[in-house]
């Protein structure tokens, strides 16, 4: 017992427990709830005024906001193993003609010719149809280009062209097209 007693800093954990619960430590934990709930309340307040005044037209540009959540959205979205990977169809002067060819009779309608975008459809879509020749497309791995075409991106109007063969020659191909569309000029 004596040798117990001599134990100064070591307790049961539980003993003390209904000594606790009669403390303070429920009160700071209905205040930190209550904060919540009025953070979320407010953030909630913010995004209902700005669908009120600004509405949910397509016309208008994405908020920076929104952008960058899209962004960080379609990152998540591809898992990173297919995040990772290179193309393995070699960009031959075939390769590129026959990706070219494929990506003006079934890319451009959106993208247009030269990438930039600016087509009657890519410019009414919301989100707007991005720069195929800018460095935030240019940029992307060719595993993210590939999940793009190759499953789409929801809430987009980017469908999937994918048949979800481990092949994926076509969707292959169009990522060594976007490669070769012309870079962007100011």
């Amino acid at each position: 017992m004596t040798e117990h007693g001599s134990r100064s800093g070591r307790r049961m954990p539980f003993r003390n427990a209904a000594s606790v619960a009669r403390g303070g430590n429920w009160r700071a934990a209905i205040r930190a709830l209550l904060v919540l709930i009025v953070l979320v309340s407010v953030l909630g307040g913010i995004i209902a005024y700005s669908i009120v005044s600004r509405g949910l037209s397509a016309h208008d540009e994405p908020s920076r906001v929104e952008a960058l959540l899209a962004g960080a959205m379609r990152r998540w979205a591809t898992p990173e193993s297919l995040r990772n990977r290179t193309n393995p169809v070699e960009p031959t002067e075939a390769v590129l003609g026959q990706a070219l060819s494929h990506y003006a009779d079934h890319c451009a309608t959106c993208h247009a010719n030269n990438g930039s975008g600016h087509t009657a459809i890519g410019r009414a879509l919301y989100p707007r149809v991005p720069d195929m020749r800018a460095n935030a497309t240019q940029s992307l791995t060719d595993g993210e280009l590939f999940s793009i075409i190759e499953h789409g991106i929801r809430l987009t109007g980017m469908p999937g062209w994918g048949k979800g063969t481990p092949e994926g020659e076509r969707e292959k191909k169009g990522t060594r097209a976007l490669r070769a569309t012309a870079p962007e000029t100011d």
